[in-house]
């Protein structure tokens, strides 16, 4: 993962007055920035990523099997049989691969939403937006409004946008005006 985050971490090393606005979508893109956020402290001596504002879209989430299996099985062929085949392994290998990750305490799921949500690692003085929708069927919408709850109780300033019927992270193609509207009002208001 280092290799894909070194060209991210020459620019930031570059120009330590950058102000960043970081855009995550779903739960790979939470632990993306947890994982550059950790490498930067690490390469600077302590120092916080110098993020400014970030948008969350569609997570994060926490690790629930009947989610995992809808985005685990997006791409699987639509001949009923292989489908179920499919759903069914799916099924079987993450209910055993959740269990053994809460065993042992390896949930990068909830270690990555956890991270968001420590100050040690995330800038407490910058602002986010939370946008999900009620019909995602891979990141519950509960989770993400109770992510976005437990970030403003610890300082964050927080804002949601709730979307009704729009799939996984595709609130933009549903309405691009209300989603660029909404991250262009989030970054004008982080400046102030």
């Amino acid at each position: 993962q280092q290799k894909r985050i070194a060209p991210a971490m020459e620019v930031l090393r570059g120009d330590t007055e950058k102000r960043l606005l970081v855009h995550l979508f779903s739960n790979g893109g939470a632990q993306q920035a947890c994982q550059l956020a950790r490498i930067y402290r690490k390469a600077t001596g302590g120092k916080l990523l110098p993020v400014q504002a970030m948008v969350l879209d569609s997570g994060p989430g926490l690790s629930r099997i009947k989610q995992g299996v809808a985005a685990m099985t997006v791409g699987l062929p639509k001949m009923w049989i292989l489908r179920m085949v499919g759903i069914l392994f799916t099924y079987i290998s993450l209910t055993l691969l959740v269990m053994l990750a809460r065993i042992r305490g390896t949930d990068v799921i909830s270690r990555s939403r956890d991270s968001l949500n420590d100050m040690e690692l995330i800038d407490g003085n910058m602002s986010r937006c939370y946008i999900y929708s009620l019909a995602d069927p891979m990141v519950a919408w509960q989770d993400v409004v109770s992510h976005a709850e437990e970030a403003e109780e610890k300082g964050w300033r927080v804002v949601t946008e709730k979307y009704i019927d729009s799939g996984h992270a595709a609130h933009l193609r549903q309405d691009e005006d209300r989603y660029w509207g909404v991250v262009k009002s989030l970054w004008a208001s982080s400046k102030s």
